[in-house]
């Protein structure tokens, strides 16, 4: 069992250890002993706890008791330690990525460039302006009859928040969503994936260094019973999931049961559509990186590609040309392009996929060939001759499988990526400014790239989330914070007479009514004049409207 400091000495697990679940502080040595296993050579990494409602319950608990010491220190406390949990990124960063490598398979250069920098983008980004995208919007009563009186939406912290996070990027995923529910107040139960837990707990431990009070944030290793529990408790307030559909849709429905808010990130099934006019060069090579970065586990992207026919041949050449030269091999050494797979199931899937494409016509242009000897390595596997008849094309392959599909217009393009149901992200990798604003209108996604393809993701100011099956609500900049809130609207009048409309109702009323509905709202400037002077001669109308915020709102009356 750890000891209260032990984590802050070193990240890396130690194979011969078991790791519980850390709430409150401190570590919960209670469930079944698991295995986590290095995808790279098949050796153990270390062993966890996996418990069950009971460990479920503590953490909820945890949660709601620190709930109200994190929600009422101040924007500067909570940005002080957001900053220094940046600062310890950087500190750790050695250690972290070889975390992330040895855990999860991914490449040294990939993890500094996407798990670390961004994830330290945004704990910075919120530090220093959380406050400030969360200050309460002014409301203007524009109504004349409601002239005088004053409001304002507030964001607040809703209340202990649950993240149900995925294994593909172990420290990105989770340190984002952490970050966003911290800096708006809310309390954290975390459940990482059980096969990355290490990273989710490298986390933990850096926001207690950081400063973050015991119970504000806390790492649970539970079953699906569990998890379940705690997604419709009571005392839960929002709900953030990123993974898979099927489990995705057993969280919302649990979700509506409970009447939750709850944000869904699912895969996508990502398009880009290549157009004749593209650099050529910088499209294969960035296609091949959205396509085969993280061996292509990455919900946002590219599963497909469509491109114009009279450029089909010029591109594959170029593509194929990225593809032979990217190298597989050890995460950990720094000129490795491509790692091992996390899942074997998931290896299997992407070579099912890639037999039945060529089966039905495809043809294999690079890699195709499932490596023999340790590890879950698939080589960058680059398709021709696609179709729409191909597993391929229209499911989610979730690996390092590149289908090309020749079109003879933009306009088939965009229906083919409009048809599906997962529209997470999609781009268009065009040189000309006019056809890339008719593409980015017409291509139906979360979120559209021009000559990238979803870089927007790691902008801490934008705003993610997909469309259709790919997932419900939205993530990051201001939309994402406001979901983690209790969205308020207040009101003010301090005037001493009651309204005009309140009790008791008589014809007298009924007259003023009538008058100012036509003041208001009558078509004709002669008639709306005639109807607000009588209006302003009305015992009614002085009674409640300040004659002075009608001069200062008299457009609203035109």
């Amino acid at each position: 069992m750890l000891t209260k400091n032990d984590h802050l000495l070193k990240l890396l697990p130690d194979p011969d250890q078991e790791y519980g679940s850390w709430i409150m502080g401190e570590e919960i040595p209670q469930g079944r002993s698991t295995e986590v296993m290095n995808p790279c050579d098949d050796t153990p990494l270390g062993q966890i706890l996996v418990g069950g409602t009971e460990v479920g319950e503590l953490a909820v608990e945890a949660a709601v008791r620190a709930f109200p010491i994190w929600r009422d220190l101040s924007f500067y406390l909570r940005g002080r330690c957001l900053e220094k949990f940046a600062q310890l990124i950087v500190a750790y960063q050695e250690k972290l990525v070889d975390l992330i490598a040895r855990e999860q398979g991914k490449p040294v250069a990939e993890s500094y460039a996407i798990e670390l920098m961004v994830s330290a983008d945004f704990w910075r980004h919120l530090s220093r302006h959380s406050r400030r995208i969360m200050e309460a919007e002014k409301t203007i009563f524009r109504n004349p009859m409601l002239a005088g009186r004053k409001g304002e939406i507030r964001f607040e912290p809703a209340g202990p928040t649950m993240f149900i996070t995925p294994w593909n990027y172990p420290l990105l995923t989770p340190a984002i969503q952490v970050a966003q529910a911290l800096a708006v107040g809310n309390s954290v139960i975390l459940k990482p994936s059980l096969v990355t837990p290490f990273t989710s707990l490298a986390i933990q431990w850096m926001a207690e260094e950081a400063g973050v009070p015991p119970g504000v944030v806390n790492t649970v290793f539970i079953n699906d019973e569990a998890a379940a529990s705690i997604v419709q408790h009571p005392d839960i307030a929002r709900i953030g999931y990123t993974g898979g559909e099927h489990s995705g849709r057993k969280i919302l429905r649990s979700s509506a049961e409970a009447m939750k808010s709850v944000n869904l990130e699912m895969r996508g099934n990502n398009a880009a559509i290549v157009a004749a006019d593209c650099n050529l060069e910088r499209t294969a090579v960035g296609i091949a990186w959205w396509g085969f970065s993280n061996v292509g586990q990455i919900r946002l992207g590219v599963e497909r590609v469509y491109v114009e026919r009279e450029i089909e041949a010029a591109f594959l050449e170029r593509l194929a040309a990225v593809c032979g030269s990217l190298r597989l091999g050890d995460p950990r050494r720094p000129q490795t392009d491509i790692g091992p797979m996390t899942l074997s199931e998931d290896r299997e899937k992407v070579h099912e996929h890639v037999v039945d494409a060529v089966a039905r016509g495809a043809e294999i242009l690079s890699g195709g060939a499932m490596p023999e000897g340790p590890g879950l390595f698939y080589p960058p596997t680059l398709l021709s001759g696609a179709t729409h008849e191909m597993h391929v094309m229209r499911d989610i392959t979730f690996g390092p499988v590149l289908p090309v599909m020749a079109v003879d217009s933009l306009e088939e393009a965009v229906e083919l990526t409009n048809e599906s149901r997962n529209s997470l992200a999609a781009s268009a990798w065009t040189e000309d400014a006019e056809k890339a604003e008719w593409l980015a209108d017409r291509l139906q996604a979360g979120m559209v790239g021009i000559n990238d393809h979803a870089s927007g993701y790691v902008e801490p100011s934008a705003c993610f989330g997909g469309e259709g099956f790919s997932g419900v609500g939205r993530s990051h900049g201001r939309h994402g914070l406001a979901a983690l809130c209790r969205i308020k609207h207040v009101s003010y009048e301090y005037r001493a007479s009651s309204a005009a409309w309140w009790f008791p109702y008589s014809h007298e009323l009924r007259d003023f009514l009538r008058t100012a509905l036509g003041a208001i709202h009558q078509r004709g400037a002669i008639r709306k004049l005639n109807r607000m002077r009588r209006l302003l001669m009305m015992r009614h109308f002085r009674r409640s409207t300040r004659f002075s915020s009608l001069v200062r709102r008299w457009r609203s009356l035109f």
